[in-house]
């Protein structure tokens, strides 16, 4: 790279010559030209001049009286002036003694006075032998009473090509100073051109280092998403991904409820998180819009009603999407403005994002379809049979108790004869709510199957045991059953009950014992609970 500034200003430097040398040469000769023209003008006014003086003489033009005469009217001129006649005999010569004049050879054949005529002057510039030097010679043609000649002009070029030598001297001078300074010059644009590359190229490694990390942080992220069980892991990892790769900012993760209605923020990161935790998706412009959409503090835009953002700020939403659907929004403000490279690495997240929420959302679905029952929403009796089994081993380990509770709906056949499967369907809902209401939260509540429900209660005493029983079998006596604006009466149940270790130490035996029980309390004629 060094070696093409190198040859670049190597380029720019000859081209600058040239020019210059071209300049030169051209001002040179229209110089030369020009000066040429004011002598030529002032030989011709004087040798003018001259002639008319000559003319008004009366003496004999002849060189003993012509050559004196002709040094006396010339001799404050600069210019040699010399008279011949029509033959081309030297009569008179301003730098010629007498005897020279004499002897100087017959001019006839000159230039100047063969180019010479009535109207106009004749001209030639070239070297004299006699004065040894270069000369411009104009001649005009001259007439007198009894004589008829020319007079010429003759003008030294040394002058003039004196000058021209100190002009071109000059403009060397001067392109050995521009050609100095515009090395200088060089010189400091390649200092000043390497100085600004290098601070390019550090500023490039700087951005390429920066990119790779957040890359190498998205990647991370992205496999910690995968291995996230739970939205609760996930937004766990979200927080802290975020105050790496943008450490100056805050923001939140909203995930839309099941029921469409709201969005929920389950994490934030930042100082403050400056929006609304709970609100309507329809007040997110990139909820309803399905794409990216950036509220500034300071425009006159519509804003996301949901986000309360200062003048200086910049908030960016960007909605999760699976399969087309919003499943959410992640949020992020910015103290100032968001870069375009900010904005593409908070979408390459939220990319990442939908995909994990949307696996964690279908996980918990198959698993709920797995573990639960979709018509009350309690534990199945395949939960039912593993979670017993767990329980009954950690009742062991820590030596506590374990109870179960069989529990039947009474008369549950009849009731579906009388009003129809649906309303017989809303009957066991309305159960299953309740026994979720009365339940502990480490309590297990399940459908056994049909119209049978099982509790499991760990650690617990015989006589709260006894007493949550009776809580249920009241509650559900208490339910006001309305289907379809048509009262259906009141329902009751049967329980049986059975704990660990007094009736069994199974699981497997506790059911069974407890189930025993439930047909001693419909055999005592049912409402009531029955102790294995």
């Amino acid at each position: 790279m060094k070696q093409y500034y190198k040859f670049g200003w190597a380029i720019i430097i000859a081209l600058v010559l040239v020019v210059f040398a071209s300049i030169s040469y051209y001002l040179e000769s229209e110089l030369k030209t020009w000066m040429q023209d004011i002598v030529r003008e002032e030989s011709l006014e004087d040798a003018k001049t001259i002639s008319s003086v000559l003319a008004n003489l009366s003496s004999d033009f002849t060189p003993e009286t012509l050559d004196p005469l002709l040094d006396k009217i010339n001799q404050n001129s600069r210019y040699r002036v010399t008279v011949i006649d029509s033959t081309g005999v030297v009569l008179a010569d301003t730098k010629l003694t007498l005897d020279e004049v004499f002897s100087i050879d017959n001019h006839r054949d000159r230039p100047e006075f063969l180019s010479a005529t009535d109207q106009l002057a004749g001209e030639s510039i070239r070297y004299s032998k006699t004065l040894k030097q270069k000369m411009l010679y104009l001649a005009i043609p001259f007439k007198a009473t009894g004589f008829t000649g020319f007079i010429r002009i003759s003008h030294s070029l040394a002058d003039i090509d004196t000058y021209t030598d100190k002009l071109r001297s000059i403009q060397q001078t001067v392109a050995l100073i521009g050609l100095a300074i515009l090395g200088i010059i060089s010189f400091i644009s390649y200092g000043f051109i390497q100085k600004n590359n290098e601070l390019q190229k550090k500023k490039l490694r700087k951005k390429v280092k920066q990119k790779t990390k957040s890359l190498v942080e998205i990647q991370k992220f992205s496999e910690k998403l995968a291995a996230c069980n739970s939205i609760n892991e996930l937004s766990e990892v979200v927080a802290s991904t975020m105050l790496i790769l943008f450490p100056s900012s805050s923001g939140a993760l909203s995930i839309t409820h099941p029921s469409l209605d709201q969005n929920e923020v389950i994490a934030h990161w930042g100082k403050h998180w400056s929006g609304e935790a709970l609100y309507p998706p329809e007040q997110c412009w990139a909820f309803r819009k399905g794409s990216p959409y950036i509220s500034k503090g300071n425009s006159v835009e519509t804003k996301c009603k949901h986000m309360n953002i200062s003048h200086q700020k910049t908030s960016v939403c960007v909605p999760l999407l699976a399969q087309s659907i919003a499943i959410g929004v992640l949020h992020i403000v910015f103290e100032k403005s968001c870069s375009k490279d900010a904005k593409n690495r908070f979408v390459t997240i939220a990319d990442h994002l939908s995909l994990a929420v949307a696996n964690i959302n279908l996980r918990e679905s198959l698993k709920r379809q797995a573990i639960r029952d979709p018509l009350t929403n309690l534990y199945n009796r395949r939960f039912l049979d593993e979670a017993l089994k767990n329980e009954l081993l950690r009742a062991q380990r820590n030596q506590q108790s374990l109870a179960v509770l069989m529990i039947d709906v009474d008369h549950f056949k009849k009731f579906n004869d009388s009003f129809g499967h649906d309303a017989g369907d809303y009957t066991l809902q309305q159960v299953g709510k309740t026994l979720l209401n009365l339940v502990r939260g480490e309590d297990i509540a399940c459908r056994f199957g049909g119209e049978e429900f099982t509790v499991v209660f760990p650690n617990i005493t015989n006589d709260d045991l006894i007493k949550r029983a009776n809580a249920i079998l009241q509650a559900v006596k208490d339910i006001e059953l309305m289907f379809k604006n048509k009262p259906l009466g009141s329902i009751t149940l049967s329980i049986g009950v059975a704990s660990y270790p007094e009736h069994e130490t199974t699981a497997e035996g506790l059911i069974s014992a407890a189930d025993k029980a439930l047909y001693q309390a419909k055999a005592n004629g049912r409402n009531q609970v029955v102790m294995a």
